[in-house]
């Protein structure tokens, strides 16, 4: 009603969660500025921003009438240091995934046949078991994301070489993001899921990244040493809303100052 899907995202990949960076932050302000200039009628937005990380840009689209709307929890697991605390979750998926006889593989290229295999799994939980209104990747996208270097692929296989389970992996300078995963949900192994959790914070400790696992599962992810960040998304009325109506978003922002990761957590975050 309010037309919010009208909307032009700034520096927004075909993925959930966006890495931002010094550098790709600068340009930033003033792109907002000149696509407020161009699309009157759109909303703008920026998402993905943290107020421990983008501080300096949030304030700046703030001074420019954009208002900072609470979004959702995300979960960072920081392995470019020595882990303070052994979470004995994790510590059990590991050796759940050690004992199972899956082979763990990173993967630069797939064959087509493979890139089949893994949007099927990919179907079977984000689109058959949680929402359609997940991004509907296809094959082809699978296989151009590794052949144009974008993401590598985990995958753990059994004895035959088949793919059990996956997760794609997106790495911006330190930090390391898992834009999509499935696995086999009637396959009769029912720990494939906390093994390739395993198999991704392995990876993730032995490049010394910050693993940022996006949101959802958060009671799974704390127990394993996740730490909540409560991301925002910066957005900007279109010049023609009546000021009465912008107002709306203000309101918003105002209501959100407030929130806490906790505030969120105990809403199923």
């Amino acid at each position: 009603m309010l037309g919010i899907d009208n909307v032009i995202l700034i520096g927004n990949a075909p993925v959930s969660t966006n890495i931002w960076t010094e550098w790709n932050m600068l340009d930033v302000p003033l792109l907002c500025q000149q696509i407020a200039s161009s699309y009157k009628k759109h909303f703008i937005g920026v998402r993905n921003l943290q107020t421990d990380k983008h501080s300096a840009l949030i304030e700046t689209l703030k001074s420019q009438r954009f208002s900072a709307i609470p979004a959702r929890i995300v979960y960072e697991f920081d392995f470019r240091k020595k882990l303070d605390k052994k979470h004995s979750h994790l510590q059990r998926d590991r050796s759940v995934l050690k004992r199972s006889g899956f082979q763990v593989n990173v993967l630069t290229s797939i064959s087509m046949a493979q890139a089949s295999q893994i949007r099927d799994l990919y179907q079977a939980i984000y689109i058959d078991k949680h929402s359609s209104l997940n991004a509907q990747y296809t094959s082809q996208f699978f296989a151009d994301m590794l052949s144009f270097k974008v993401m590598t692929a985990l995958v753990l296989q059994d004895a035959d070489g088949n793919i059990v389970s996956f997760a794609m992996l997106y790495a911006v300078d330190d930090t390391l993001t898992v834009p999509a995963l499935g696995y086999d949900p009637k396959h009769p192994i029912n720990s494939l899921y906390r093994q390739l959790f395993a198999a991704i914070t392995f990876y993730a400790q032995e490049k010394r990244m910050l693993l940022n696992y996006s949101s959802g599962a958060g009671d799974f992810k704390r127990k394993r040493g996740g730490v909540a960040r409560l991301e925002y998304t910066m957005l900007k009325a279109p010049k023609t809303w009546h000021s009465a109506r912008s107002s709306i978003l203000s309101l918003l922002q105002r209501h959100g100052q407030g929130m806490r990761e906790t505030d969120l957590i105990a809403w199923g975050a």
